[in-house]
C-alpha cells in the first residue's frame, strides 16, 4: 500500500476507534486532527503522537494548514454536509461515519460534490464486511438455494437509550436499521423496489420514537425480505432472547434453505456452513472498521469505486426513509421517489 495522509475530523466518541487502528498501519500518516472539544483533541493527539501544531478546533483552519489525502469524518450527521462542502473542494477524499448525511437532500449534494471534484466518497458501513453477510452473500451469489423466494431477518436486542436517542423520531429505523438494511442489500445483491412498514414503541421503553418494526422489502431480484426488528426486547428478563447485530436468518429458495444465527451457526439444507465461532471471529466494530478502511484506501489508489460508496449508501438511507414514511402513511412506498 502506498503512503496515505489522513486528516481525522472528530477525534472523540466514535473517532477513538482510529487511535489504535491507524498506528497499526505503517503506510498511514496522520496529517492532523480536528475536534471542537479540547480534551478530546489532546487525548487523541497524544494517542496518535500528533504534535500540537497539527491539532485544530476548526476544520477550515486545518484544511488551510496541513496537506492530506483523505479525511476520516466522525462528527454528528447534522454537520456532514457543511463539512463535506469544505473537505471535497479542498481536494481530499472522504470517508464518513454512517449515515452519509442527516437528509437525503444533503446526501445527494455530497455525492454531487464528490463527482464534481473527482474525489472518492465512502461511508463507514462496516458491518457488511463481517463473516455472516460475506458468507451468506457468497452462498446466494453461487446459487446455493437456487431462485430465492423470500429472505427473513430477525433482530432482537435490549438496547439502552442515551440522551442522543431518547427523543429521535425512530431509534430503530434511524439508528439500527441503517446497519441492517445496508448488509441485507449487500447479501441480497439487489435493491428494494417497494417498502411496507409498521412500527411501534413497547410500553416499557424510555424512548418516545419507535423501537420495533415489521418491514417488507420487495426486491428488484423478484423476492421479498421480511424484516422484523426490535431494540426494546425483554432481554433484561431473559438474556437468551438477545440476538447479535447479524440477527437470525431464514432464506428459502427453489434448491435450498439457509437458516441460523450467530449463537447456533448457519446451516444450508441442514448442514453447517458457518460455525458460531467463525460467525463472530473478528466481527467486532473495531476490526471491521479496519477492513473497510483498507478497502477504501485500496479503492482510492486503484481508481475504483469503493463498495460502500456515497451512491451505495444513498440506497441504505433511502430504505430507512421509505420504511419510516410507509409506517406514517400506512401504505406501500416506492423507492423511486427517494433515490430518483
Amino acid at each position: 500500500m502506498d503512503r496515505i495522509r489522513v486528516l481525522i475530523v472528530g477525534v472523540g466518541g466514535f473517532g477513538q476507534n482510529w487511535w489504535t487502528l491507524l498506528p497499526e498501519r505503517p503506510w498511514v500518516e496522520v496529517a492532523g486532527l480536528v475536534d471542537p472539544v479540547q480534551e478530546a483533541l489532546d487525548k487523541g493527539g497524544d494517542a496518535l503522537r500528533v504534535p500540537a501544531s497539527r491539532r485544530f478546533t476548526d476544520l477550515a483552519a486545518a484544511l488551510g494548514s496541513v496537506t492530506a489525502d483523505l479525511a476520516v469524518h466522525n462528527t454528528p450527521p447534522k454537520l456532514r454536509a457543511e463539512h463535506a462542502r469544505l473537505i471535497l473542494p479542498h481536494g481530499l477524499h472522504l470517508l464518513t461515519a454512517k449515515p452519509l448525511a442527516e437528509t437525503l437532500a444533503d446526501a445527494r449534494q455530497i455525492i454531487s460534490l464528490a463527482k464534481t471534484h473527482r474525489r472518492t466518497l465512502a461511508v463507514n458501513q462496516q458491518l457488511r464486511y463481517g463473516p455472516v453477510p460475506r458468507t451468506l452473500g457468497r452462498m446466494l451469489r453461487d446459487g446455493a438455494v437456487g431462485q430465492i423466494d423470500h429472505l427473513d431477518f430477525e433482530f432482537h436486542q435490549r438496547r439502552t437509550y442515551t440522551d442522543r436517542l431518547k427523543d429521535v423520531p425512530s431509534p430503530l429505523l434511524i439508528e439500527s436499521s441503517v446497519h441492517h438494511f445496508d448488509f441485507l442489500r449487500s447479501v441480497a445483491g439487489c435493491e428494494p423496489e417497494r417498502v411496507f412498514c409498521d412500527a411501534w414503541n413497547p410500553a416499557w421503553t424510555g424512548a418516545t420514537g419507535e423501537t420495533s418494526a415489521t418491514t417488507i422489502l420487495k426486491m428488484t431480484g423478484g423476492f421479498r425480505i421480511n424484516y422484523r426488528a426490535s431494540r426494546a426486547g425483554r432481554a433484561d428478563l431473559d438474556p437468551s432472547l438477545s440476538i447479535g447485530w447479524y440477527g437470525r436468518w431464514f432464506v428459502e429458495g427453489t434448491e435450498g434453505v439457509i437458516r441460523g444465527s450467530e449463537k447456533e451457526g448457519y446451516f444450508l439444507n441442514g448442514q453447517m456452513m458457518l460455525s458460531p465461532e467463525a460467525a463472530v471471529k473478528d466481527a467486532g466494530v473495531h476490526p471491521l472498521i479496519g477492513v473497510l478502511f483498507d478497502d477504501v484506501c485500496c479503492a482510492i489508489q486503484e481508481g475504483r469505486t469503493p463498495e460502500t460508496s456515497g451512491e451505495d449508501n444513498l440506497w441504505t438511507m433511502a430504505t430507512c426513509q421509505a420504511a419510516y414514511e410507509s409506517y406514517h402513511q400506512e401504505r406501500w412506498v416506492a423507492m423511486k421517489g427517494f433515490v430518483g
